[in-house]
């Protein structure tokens, strides 16, 4: 999952969210207008008042039932919206930590080839400054010798 793919889906949550968060309070105005809406209706129905009381108890159980439900509904989707969003969460960080293995990997390599090959041309290097000190000395021994060659030939 890219990154762009992270934001995009934390945008998509953000909205579920509000949308819960309307539907929550959607259905809070339901229960409420409906617990009024009955209570009005009973108290203005001709009844008895052990009917009318019994009619109230049987829809306030009823709505209390209906919300029981509808909040368990919600928890479950609410938990499984976050699950899902937690095993995605677990995939991006490790699809990221997987690549950040792999770079890791590659810079050791190369650091490795880089410092193997430094240390092959500093030897190379070495030896060459050992052979052209060698060919100087030489060189320097066969100047004096042909200086002082030179000088006894001028004094004699």
């Amino acid at each position: 999952m890219s990154l762009k793919q992270y934001f995009i889906e934390k945008q998509r949550m953000i909205e579920r969210k509000k949308k819960m968060d309307t539907t929550k309070k959607v259905a809070t105005g339901l229960a409420i207008g409906s617990l009024v809406g009955s209570a009005i209706g009973v108290l203005f129905a001709p009844k008895s008042g052990k009917e009318t009381r019994k009619d109230i108890s049987d829809k306030a159980l009823e709505t209390a039932e209906t919300l029981k439900a509808k909040g368990l509904q919600l928890s479950d989707e609410v938990s499984k919206k976050y699950d899902e969003t937690k095993t995605k969460f677990n995939e991006f960080k490790e699809s990221k930590l997987t690549d950040l293995k792999a770079v890791r990997d590659d810079v050791e390599e190369v650091t490795g080839t880089a410092l193997e090959e430094t240390k092959k041309l500093a030897e190379k290097t070495g030896k060459n400054l050992k052979e052209t000190a060698q060919e100087v000395k030489e060189d320097t021994k066969e100047a004096v010798e042909n200086t002082k060659e030179k000088v006894e030939e001028k004094k004699n």
